[in-house]
């Protein structure tokens, strides 16, 4: 995942450097910047049984999903008053790649970071 949201941040400054160049290259960085975003639906739920384990597994993805639908609604209206203050995109796409940037860093610290072989974590007593 820290490769894939490095890549992200990358594509994004792409489309704002490479991308003004002309319509294709545009079209391009586009692509590439797509193609980045479709690790969330292959590795969130590996990641999520990794870290939560299998037992509670499809409560959590309904609670990771729900997060991430009104995360896209809060990120629409921050984004029309970016354009707003700007008169521009740029704000945008930069400020995307700088939280692309920072998922990167934090998915590279939880994975040196993992729970010990052998230690069993604590089951919310809302799930028993």
């Amino acid at each position: 995942m820290g490769v894939a949201f490095a890549l992200n941040a990358l594509c994004l400054v792409l489309v704002l450097t490479v991308g003004r160049l002309s319509g294709g290259l545009f079209t391009l960085t586009l692509v590439l910047t797509f193609f980045t975003w479709g690790e969330t639906f292959s590795l969130f739920p590996s990641i999520l049984g990794d870290y939560y384990g299998a037992k509670c597994a499809t409560a959590n993805y309904g609670v990771l999903y729900s997060a991430k639908g009104l995360a896209s609604i809060i990120a629409g209206g921050i984004a029309a008053l970016l354009f707003e203050r700007f008169g521009t995109w740029t704000a945008c796409f930069y400020g995307s790649a700088v939280l692309a940037l920072a998922a990167a860093i934090i998915a590279w610290v939880l994975r040196a970071s993992r729970v010990p072989a052998g230690v069993v974590l604590p089951v919310p007593a809302t799930v028993k």
